[in-house]
């Protein structure tokens, strides 16, 4: 494991956690993008929040962006 490979799955921890505890304080509007590199920290997290029933998919406001090169 590199240390640029430690950093990113620390900062995965660091966001898992941060959106746990925004989920639990109300936040319900999450915000990704391809070049925040946080597409599957968000994923893992709003799948356990789904999976428990803590939450419902039509509770959430998710958006995401996509580069016009990509279009």
């Amino acid at each position: 494991m590199t240390l640029i490979d430690w950093e990113l799955q620390a900062a995965d921890v660091e966001l898992e956690d941060a959106l746990d505890e925004a989920l639990e304080a109300g936040y319900r509007h999450i915000d990704t993008a391809y070049v925040y590199e946080n597409e599957a920290a968000i994923g893992r997290v709003l799948a356990k929040w789904l999976n428990s029933g803590k939450v419902k998919r039509e509770e959430l406001f998710i958006v995401t962006k996509v580069r016009s090169r990509c279009l």
